[in-house]
């Protein structure tokens, strides 16, 4: 799920590029997608054990969480 979410992240950042009239250096883009990858990892990791649950599952509870 997560590696899926980063090809949608980057071209999120694109986006906010392009709206702003801006263009990112390539090292930013990735320290702004690993920042944010990480930081899902992380949420997504603490509630699969606060569940005990699988990666999955924690993923999806998260995401109903967020809605």
């Amino acid at each position: 799920m997560l590696s899926n979410a980063g090809g949608v992240t980057v071209s999120y950042f694109e986006w906010l590029q392009n709206k702003a009239g801006e263009s990112w250096e390539l090292n930013y883009v990735e320290w702004e997608l690993q920042n944010k990858m990480v930081g899902a990892y992380r949420n997504i990791a603490e509630i699969a054990r606060d569940y005990n649950v699988d990666l999955g599952r924690g993923a999806f509870v998260y995401a109903v969480f967020h809605i």
